[in-house]
C-alpha cells in the first residue's frame, strides 16, 4: 500500500489493522466529510487538534475499497489513524499511539 505521496507503507510498522467502527463529526468544505473535527471513542468525544497527514486509497478493490485516511492528534495528546470508507460512508479507528 502507498500513501498519498507515493511512499510505500512499511508492513512491519503498519501491520493489518483491526478497524473499530466510530462516529465522526466533520468539517464540510467543498465536499462532505472533508476533515474530521471530533470522533467518539468508547462513547467519549475526542476533539481533533490537528490533522498531521492524510492520504487516499483511490483504487477500488473488494479487499481495499476507496477510502480517505487521516493521521490526527487528539486534544487528549494521542495520535490516531482514522479511515473513511467512501463507498460505505463509514468511519473506523485503525490505530492509536
Amino acid at each position: 500500500m502507498r500513501d498519498y505521496g507515493g511512499r510505500v507503507l512499511d508492513a512491519v510498522k503498519y501491520p493489518k489493522m483491526k478497524l473499530i467502527p466510530i462516529q465522526v463529526e466533520c468539517y464540510a468544505g467543498t465536499k462532505a466529510d472533508e476533515t474530521p473535527r471530533r470522533f467518539f471513542r468508547e462513547g467519549q468525544p475526542v476533539e481533533v487538534e490537528e490533522v498531521l497527514d492524510r492520504w487516499h486509497q483511490v483504487e477500488s478493490k473488494p479487499e481495499w475499497p476507496r477510502a480517505d485516511y487521516f493521521k490526527v492528534r487528539g486534544a487528549d495528546g494521542h495520535e490516531y489513524l482514522l479511515k473513511h470508507d467512501l463507498e460505505a460512508d463509514e468511519w473506523f479507528l485503525g490505530r492509536q499511539w
